[in-house]
């Protein structure tokens, strides 16, 4: 099979204004993919505008119930307030034994999106594939359903059919298809099916598994991101209870944009940490309380308490818990007592714009009780990353005579984060250095902000978030003492109070990275002072020297070529400020 791609169908109005793409970007854009020798299945579009329409509602719907009122996410229409489908054709001929390998299609999608002036990866999609086909009596395909995303974009992909259609909700028919072995009704084929549209659009939107409670269970059906991708709208066919959204997953809905209509300023997240970890057991509950740091900007937690083995498709079972937000970022709450056994419990902090950042460990339930050893390891090792985020040599210092009697690889590991650490200690901030010094490297200063797109901000190599290995900068000269590892997108921010005259520095991509492509960016009090022409391994090292006297904020920023982040790994290579 041939993999060149081309679209066949792309007819969509240039959009650019800032505003404009804001409204866009709180839409979900859907997209339907089929080959070319295939045409659509049958009213794809009228289909799909009823599939979305009940959707849509859906969500309406719960969360009304759940407090929040009739918010729902909002659709890409066109002017006669129809669903707008942007149909893709892939350049090659369906095969019913192979992989419909949507992936593929991702390319033209993008491109599709910049028409409008958006960004796949900041963007909501969903994306229905043509691929089933028909083996005697029974329907087949090879599409996987999935999901993944949060407030800032996501994506869900799904299969379509000509039976997917809320219109089949009906008893009254009994027809039978066989879908890959499972005879099946259309209302019950449609409670499958679309129900895994609305679940994987709930990854989209970033919620992840839980399961109902038996109060649930019994009062309102099955959990939407639990098994609720198989019940879904099951109560039109008069057979039992449907599928719901727990207030949880309201809750994470309610801060959403897609949901709320508000483009928030950022998308940004600090790391949390939970700090005064604390169990109990009272009242025939486990409680759990705590302190994130930082507190600013909290909306609130879910807590999903998940017994192992734990992570894709085996946190179905996980139980989830509201929790509000203390000032201080306190927070308390009483889990289900669980049986004995091994847990994984995830403390999701919410923020005001949406996002969320997430703390989880293991621990072990013995007696009712959680054993103390098992929680202190795991514990101990988040404490020590978080130390290292906040370079606190003192911090790591302390904890690492206990980490050398929990595990000697652990032990290496919280080494090299304090052997950064205590180089950190001897840094001050580009404002602070004694005036009689008149050259410095930025990598042996004090950022005030740093952040990278892939790894953690580095300097003088590059270390990877679980401390596992240092690796030197090396460009395509050759090894680099000095130096700021800045994959995109990424910024190092520096305070230089007016207190600089010149800065001088040499910028390329990591030797391995021949695909590679980045675009360097200087800032100086906000302001845009140089911008590099996209910059590969080819290329080699590039350098400038800037005047950045009388300005008091430096920013180094890198952004990805047009073709992705794939290989992007920037490096600053011995900034230099000078007097």
């Amino acid at each position: 099979m041939a993999f060149r791609l081309k679209v066949l169908m792309l007819v969509l109005p240039l959009l650019v204004s800032l505003s404009t793409i804001a409204a866009e970007r709180e839409k979900l854009h859907i997209f339907y993919i089929t080959t070319r020798d295939r045409d659509p299945q049958p009213e794809y579009r009228e289909r799909i505008h009823r599939i979305m329409e009940d959707v849509q509602d859906f969500y309406r719907t719960e969360m009304k119930r759940n407090g929040y009122g009739p918010k729902t996410f909002q659709l890409d229409r066109d002017g006669s307030s129809k669903v707008v489908v942007n149909l893709i054709k892939l350049d090659w001929n369906f095969e019913p034994e192979g992989a419909f390998e949507v992936k593929k299609a991702q390319p033209l999608i993008d491109e599709l999106l910049k028409e409008k002036g958006l960004d796949i990866n900041k963007t909501h999609i969903l994306v229905y594939s043509d691929g089933y086909w028909q083996d005697g009596d029974v329907w087949k395909y090879d599409i996987p359903y999935h999901g993944g995303g949060g407030a800032n974009g996501g994506s869900a992909w799904v299969a379509d059919h000509v039976l997917l259609d809320p219109e089949n909700f009906d008893p009254g028919l009994k027809d039978i298809i066989n879908d890959r072995g499972q005879k099946l009704t259309p209302g019950k084929f449609n409670a499958k099916m679309l129900g895994g549209v609305t679940h994987e659009l709930g990854h989209a939107f970033g919620l992840p598994h839980n399961r109902e409670t038996k109060e649930e269970k019994q009062k309102l059906g099955t959990a939407l991101m639990g098994a609720g991708n198989y019940t879904y709208r099951m109560e039109r066919i008069g057979k039992r209870k449907g599928s719901f959204l727990t207030k949880q997953h309201a809750f994470i809905l309610s801060l959403h944009p897609l949901f709320n209509g508000k483009e928030p300023e950022n998308f940004d997240a600090p790391d949390v940490f939970i700090d005064s970890l604390s169990f109990k057991r009272k009242n025939g509950k486990l409680s759990v309380s705590g302190k994130a740091i930082p507190a600013d900007g909290i909306a609130g937690f879910v807590i999903y308490n998940d017994e192992l083995p734990t992570g894709v498709n085996k946190d179905y079972d996980a139980k989830a818990y509201l929790v509000e937000a203390r000032p201080g970022g306190n927070f308390s709450t009483d889990l289900a007592l669980p049986k004995d056994g091994e847990y994984n419990l995830k403390i999701k902090t919410y923020f005001n714009n949406g996002v969320k950042s997430t703390f989880g460990f293991d621990y072990i339930l013995k007696d009712g009780q959680v054993d103390g050893d098992s929680l202190g390891k795991d514990y101990r090792w988040k404490r020590a990353k978080h130390a290292f985020g906040q370079k606190d040599a003192a911090a790591l210092r302390k904890l690492m005579p206990q980490i050398e009697k929990d595990d000697p690889e652990t032990a290496q590991q919280t080494k090299r984060f304090l052997q950064v650490a205590e180089q950190w200690e001897g840094f001050t901030t580009p404002a602070h250095v004694a005036h009689n010094k008149k050259t410095i490297s930025l990598s042996s200063t004090r950022w005030d902000a740093a952040k990278t797109g892939w790894l953690i901000p580095s300097f003088d190599g590059v270390m990877d978030p679980e401390g596992k290995r240092i690796q030197p900068l090396w460009s395509a000269k050759g090894k680099c003492p000095q130096g700021l590892y800045a994959h995109p997108d990424s910024s190092y921010g520096y305070n230089l109070d007016g207190k600089w005259k010149k800065l001088k520095t040499r910028f390329g991509i990591q030797a391995r990275y021949k695909k590679g492509s980045v675009v360097f960016v200087v800032k100086a009090d906000g302001k845009e002072v140089f911008r590099s022409p996209l910059t590969r391994l080819a290329d080699g090292e590039q350098q400038i020297e800037l005047d950045v006297s009388r300005f008091k904020k430096l920013e180094l920023i890198t952004e990805p070529g047009e073709d992705g982040k794939e290989g992007d790994w920037g490096i600053w290579i011995d900034p230099t400020l000078k007097r």
